[in-house]
């Protein structure tokens, strides 16, 4: 498997972004949904927070990518959901420093890096790789850890769409204030409301 020495040579002699995202979702299918899920939803976010044309485009980019570190991952260490081993939690926790890495390695994704090296920051300061709490964090950052956090929880629940979307608010709600930035929850669960609201 690679490791991070490994992939920053490769990317520093010849890989192209695309091979590396392709190769990423072809270890785990799961994962180029989800990205998709995520992308979508920081799009979302960016509009309802007011943010220009610009920055949304850029922060839905960043939430596609977002993962981009996990190339370094096995795929059965991708496709484990449960029962970590501390190993495992270690490696695991490794992936936004790699994303921060590749994307920092191409001209036209640089700007994206240090959303991605601190989409597992979180609000209270119990997060990693830096510990960064409140606004420490940057916006793109917060957005993401919301929208990815929320389709995890979205995917998680049983039942209708409805049933699922519920859940996954209330937890989101729960949250708040502790694992996100309240702001960016609220713009996220407003865009879901009114979404809902224009079928």
């Amino acid at each position: 498997m690679y490791s991070i020495k490994s992939i920053e040579r490769e990317v520093a002699s010849n890989w192209d972004l695309n091979y590396i995202i392709s190769t990423l979702f072809n270890k785990n299918d799961w994962e180029e949904k989800h990205s998709q899920r995520v992308s979508q939803l920081c799009l979302k976010i960016g509009m309802a927070l007011g943010l220009s044309e610009s920055d949304v485009n850029t922060l839905s980019e960043a939430g596609r990518l977002h993962d981009i570190g996990k190339i370094i991952l096995e795929p059965e260490l991708m496709a484990k959901q449960n029962d970590l081993s501390p190993a495992e939690i270690n490696k695991l926790r490794k992936h936004p420093v790699v994303g921060y890495r590749i994307l920092n390695a191409f001209d036209h994704t640089m700007e994206l890096a240090e959303a991605v090296l601190a989409h597992h920051e979180k609000w209270d300061g119990s997060g990693y790789p830096k510990g960064l709490r409140g606004g420490q964090i940057p916006l793109a950052a917060r957005v993401i850890a919301a929208a990815e956090a929320y389709d995890r929880f979205f995917t998680a629940a049983e039942g209708e769409e409805a049933e699922k979307q519920a859940v996954a608010a209330s937890e989101m709600k729960r949250l708040a204030g502790v694992h996100f930035d309240p702001d960016v929850v609220s713009a996220l669960l407003r865009s879901l409301r009114d979404e809902k609201d224009k079928i």
